[in-house]
This record gives structure tokens, C-alpha cells and sequence, in this order.
């Protein structure tokens, strides 16, 4: 279920987002976006994890693909960091920065990029994920495009909860940003993203920067939902009467 916007809380967030990731302008730093972990890259994070706040970040993966000379992604070429969005706890963001990830006229390059993330508070889900491209480059008629799939559990055989996709060909009607609820919130999902470039016949294409965001939830405790569910036959009774 692919959601523009979810409410004021989330809508917040989003704009922090804008306002530190301008789509033209390159990074910008904006107080609002408060840096908890990193940036390491990849290689130096190996096998390794880490937590922002509530949330675990580990079993990273990445798969690199180039043609016509591209130069191919490597795990000591691109970083990631975390933290909070207005120093809010449940509002927690990722930024991955890439520095080879680009295509010149008659290439093409992919990176496929997975990791697990697990929510550390039982009362607690992700229930909206957000995913931005951050300042692409492209011209002529070159595309850059990231994909993500989101899947409830440890890996890519579990059920899929969202899907989004952004994309950006040097116009203005490229999606950057797209929004997807998850519902019911998850407590451990797998994420895949699929970043490509191309610079097509006459054109070039760079992704730098792309960015995360992961809203959280109160998941009612068992306890709550069967007093809740205990009480629908009690209304729908008094209203009968």
C-alpha cells in the first residue's frame, strides 16, 4: 500500500528531509537531522551491526553490477550513518552516501543493497517507511532510479510489506521521495534496494546520497486488544437496545 503522506508527525519529518537534502543543491546541514551513528563505510562495518536509538541495523549486503565501462560500487565506497529527526526517538533516519556510483553515455551501473533491522522495544513497529534520493545528478537522457523492498522477517522468502520506487531523469517529473505504511507494524523486516544509473545514448547519471526514514508506532499490548475485543460485543449490545 504506497501512502503520500501519513499524518502531521510524519509529515514533519519528511520536510526536515527537504530541508537537509535539498534535490539540487547537494547536501545541506539542518539541525533537525541529529547524527547518532557513523558515517563508517561498509567494509569497515563488515559483518558487524548497529543501533540508533531503539533500532538494530545489521547483516549488510551489497552486489555490484557496471557495464560499458562503469566504474563498479564497492563496499569501501559507499557509508552509511543514522540518528533521529528532531531528536525524536521515533523518527530515525539512514544516509547512505555512495561515491562511485555513476554512468557516462553508453553505461550502466547497479547496486544492490540489503540489510535487517529489528526494533529493540517490544511496544514498538515501524509502521512507515520513507525513501529519498538526495541531490541526483543527471543530464541528456540519463535516469537514476532506487527501488526498495521491504520484507517482514530475516530475509527475501518472507511476506513483502512495501514496495517503493523514486526516480529522477533531469525533469520535473521524477519521483525522489516516496512513502509506504506498513501495516501491521513490524518489529524485524529485510530491506533490498536496487540503485541504478544510466547515461543512456547522450547523458550521464550519479546517485550520491539516498536516505532513509523509519517511523515507529505503540503496538497495543495483548493484554489491551482482548480488553478492547472484549468490549465490541458489550457496545454493539447497548446499541441494539
Amino acid at each position: 500500500m504506497q501512502l503520500a503522506r501519513r499524518g502531521k508527525k510524519h509529515e514533519a519529518a519528511a520536510a526536515a528531509v527537504a530541508l537537509a537534502f535539498a534535490s539540487f543543491g547537494g547536501f545541506q546541514a539542518d539541525a533537525s537531522l541529529i547524527q547518532t551513528f557513523g558515517p563508517v563505510t561498509l567494509e569497515t562495518l563488515g559483518a558487524g551491526s548497529f543501533t540508533v536509538g531503539d533500532k538494530t541495523f545489521s547483516n549488510f549486503g551489497l552486489v555490484s553490477l557496471s557495464t560499458g565501462g562503469a566504474l563498479a560500487s564497492t563496499d569501501d565506497s559507499i557509508t552509511v550513518a543514522g540518528g533521529f529527526v528532531d531528536g525524536d526517538p521515533n523518527q530515525v533516519y539512514l544516509d547512505f552516501q555512495l561515491s562511485s556510483l555513476t554512468a557516462a553515455s553508453g553505461q550502466t551501473s547497479n547496486v544492490g543493497l540489503s540489510f535487517q533491522v529489528d526494533v529493540n522495544d517490544p511496544l514498538l513497529g515501524v509502521g512507515l517507511v520513507s525513501l529519498t534520493i538526495a541531490a541526483p545528478a543527471v543530464t541528456g537522457n540519463g535516469i537514476a532510479s532506487v527501488g526498495e523492498s521491504v520484507y517482514n522477517g530475516t530475509d527475501i522468502f518472507d511476506p513483502v510489506v512495501a514496495n517503493l520506487n523514486t526516480t529522477y531523469d533531469g525533469t520535473d517529473f521524477g519521483v525522489l521521495q516516496q512513502q509506504s505504511v506498513i501495516d501491521p507494524p513490524s518489529q524485524q523486516f529485510f530491506v533490498v534496494k536496487d540503485l541504478n544509473v544510466s547515461g543512456g545514448v547522450e547523458g550521464s547519471a550519479k546517485i550520491s546520497r539516498v536516505f532513509q526514514l523509519y517511523d515507529q508506532v505503540v503496538i497495543p499490548e495483548p493484554g489491551t486488544l482482548l480488553l478492547v475485543l472484549a468490549g465490541v460485543p458489550v457496545l454493539a449490545q447497548r446499541r441494539r437496545r
